[in-house]
């Protein structure tokens, strides 16, 4: 009873992983286009980089899509200039503004951490998540 039970779970889950639909990374009328964009996950972790800002102005970070198996979150951590801006659990989704001038340094850290919840997941799942600026939709803008 115990097999059958374990193997109609992994087959639920394929079947609920089979219908996820990651959301691609693209223009939202908020963020503008991503001058960073990146993943976690199945696609790798952790995940740091750094951008110079070129511009004075408000830049968002949001997550654009996910199919993390529920056994797994993920977290941000924002510096400004080396000082903590941020530090959050974007697993569910989130969308954060921070105010930067021409010549600061944002740089992003994303981290996977385990939820225990007792789901087991055949597959990782990635989560997909952005930079950009404010109001601005392209380099021509």
């Amino acid at each position: 009873m115990k097999k059958l039970t374990s193997l109609l779970s992994v087959l639920f889950l394929l079947i609920i992983a089979s219908i996820v639909v990651i959301q691609p990374v693209q223009a939202t009328p908020q963020c503008g286009s991503p001058l960073i964009t990146g993943c976690i996950g199945a696609c790798g972790a952790p995940f740091l980089v750094s951008y110079r800002v070129v511009e004075n102005g408000a830049y968002c970070f949001t997550t654009t899509g996910s199919t993390l198996c529920p056994n797994t979150g993920a977290v941000v951590t924002i510096y400004l200039n080396g000082e903590l801006e941020l530090k959050e659990d974007m697993t569910y989704g989130i969308f954060r503004l921070i105010r930067a001038k021409k010549g600061d340094v944002i740089t992003i850290e994303a981290n996977l951490f385990g939820i225990d919840n007792s789901i087991a997941c055949p597959w990782l799942g990635e989560l997909y998540f952005e930079l950009g600026r404010l109001g601005k939709r392209n380099a021509t803008e």
